[in-house]
């Protein structure tokens, strides 16, 4: 199978993004399934599947064409930043690196 789809495509200034994922659905208990992202877009500088399918997957990597598949379309994403330290157990929360209160400091 993996001859017959290139795990991933290119995007702008070469980046390489997801075409194709395979894994197992929890919700299915543990079934496998093969996720499809297209229609890329750029929100916030990072690099968006704006439509996905999901199908369940055969054993030999295929999907199942007669299955249902879950349709994911996305008009808009947001995105924050945190990050955390850990310091003798305790993990304080950091302000983003362009965070106003910074720049004061």
């Amino acid at each position: 199978m993996s001859g017959l789809l290139k795990p991933a495509i290119e995007g702008p200034g070469g980046a390489r993004l997801l075409r194709r994922l395979d894994y197992s659905v929890d919700i299915l208990g543990g079934g496998p399934a093969v996720h499809y992202p297209w229609q890329y877009r750029e929100f916030s500088g990072i690099m968006v599947p704006a439509r996905r399918r999901v199908y369940v997957r055969n054993p030999d990597g295929s999907r199942v064409r007669d299955s249902v598949p879950v349709h994911i379309g996305s008009t808009d994403a947001t995105f924050s930043w945190e990050h955390t330290m850990r310091v003798d157990g305790v993990a304080p929360l950091l302000p983003a690196p362009d965070d106003p209160a910074l720049a004061a400091s």
